[in-house]
């Protein structure tokens, strides 16, 4: 089973619910990529098809680098605080933890 979002170099899974409460995926152009992968779900796209668009994005070199390698990123902070501590209280108290 797929899984495809964690925290790069810490080795923890990151709840698809961020994806469900509209969070979204960007590569290292800051371009919402899901768009060209799954034109009507988007970042709802089942685990698999999101995992497999992901790497696509990596090996044709528009992921981003950094210190654990090249990763993509989930963006939540447009969400605000009340919506992420009230909805994803998992994942702000593992952002507490690894940022």
């Amino acid at each position: 089973q797929f899984h495809p979002t964690g925290i790069a170099g810490a080795g923890t899974l990151v709840t698809e619910g961020c994806r469900g409460e509209g969070g979204y995926l960007l590569n290292k152009d800051g371009e919402r990529f899901m768009e060209r992968y799954a034109p009507n779900a988007k970042d709802l796209a089942g685990r698999d098809v999101v995992a497999r668009s992901m790497m696509t994005e990596i090996r044709e070199g528009r992921g981003c680098d950094g210190p654990w390698g090249v990763h993509l990123k989930l963006k939540l902070d447009h969400l605000g605080e009340e919506v992420l501590e009230s909805r994803l209280p998992g994942i702000c108290e593992l952002s507490r933890t690894f940022a």
